[in-house]
């Protein structure tokens, strides 16, 4: 079945009282019973203040039809605006079934940018997002088969990922065991099974994608360099614990204090 709106106009028929089925964007005018034929004026006489909105439906119409991409789809959408507000300058049954057109062509064209929007970002790769914007549209065209493609991929996306989940998950448990054994002295048998479990944890997190990954991979990164340089340090070189903490967390702060004030000054130069 066509997504595309009905463009028929129905009058009734003066010889046999059947139905007249009038097209305005085809031009046919025909009764439905008697099979008589009119011309487009002999039902409308003023019709031609009807032609710019026409023109302008037939080329929405023509641009959906050709597998539209985002912007077609809004220039689509404009066209069948305009062609409404012209419509809306008259009264009568051809000026309100053209302006029902008008609003059915505007929500084809919206869904018809929402479905080429998801398939740019399915090509993209950006399955998530992708899917978002189909489950916009579903049941329109093949956005239900689309959608399970993006689960199979998202799927399959995180289990390419397991490695990297798991060696980001060992980053937080890591160095809460460090201080639970350097600073209060907890025994090394609790200290690896405190982390054996939080790497558990934080690695499920990661795997699910959710909000809880995004933070622990965010504060992954900014302790994964202070810990491997304290661990260097302390373990290593065999530096006391306050100064090889110290170190490692001025260390990074003030390269980071380095490297702004450069950028900076490079940018004033």
């Amino acid at each position: 079945m066509s997504d595309q709106p009905e463009t028929t106009i129905r009058f009734k028929c003066n010889n046999c009282d059947g139905t007249i089925v009038y097209d305005p964007l085809a031009g046919s005018c025909m009764c439905d019973h008697c099979g008589h034929k009119w011309t487009i004026e002999d039902m409308v006489p003023d019709f031609d203040k009807y032609s710019k909105a026409i023109s302008n439906i037939k080329r929405a119409n023509d641009i959906l039809d050709a597998d539209p991409t985002v912007t077609d789809s809004e220039q689509a959408k404009i066209l069948f605006q305009l062609a409404s507000t012209e419509c809306q300058k008259y009264s009568g049954a051809i000026s309100s079934d053209l302006i029902r057109m008008c609003s059915e062509g505007e929500t084809r064209a919206e869904r018809l940018k929402i479905y080429a929007r998801a398939g740019k970002l399915f090509k993209n790769g950006t399955y998530p997002e992708a899917m978002e914007e189909y489950r916009k549209v579903q049941g329109f065209k093949d956005s239900d088969e689309m959608i399970r493609k993006c689960e199979e991929n998202i799927e399959l996306s995180k289990k390419r990922q397991i490695p990297l989940t798991i060696l980001t998950g060992i980053i937080i448990p890591l160095a809460a065991a460090v201080l639970l054994k350097e600073k209060a002295g907890l025994h090394i048998i609790p200290c690896i099974l405190i982390f054996l479990v939080l790497w558990a944890g934080c690695s499920y997190l990661i795997y699910l994608e959710k909000v809880p990954s995004l933070i622990i991979r965010i504060i992954s990164f900014l302790i994964a360099v202070p810990l491997l340089l304290f661990m260097l340090l302390a373990y290593v070189f065999h530096l006391g614990t306050v100064p090889s903490l110290v170190i490692a967390i001025a260390v990074p702060v003030g390269l980071s204090v380095l490297f702004s004030f450069l950028a900076d000054h490079g940018k004033r130069s």
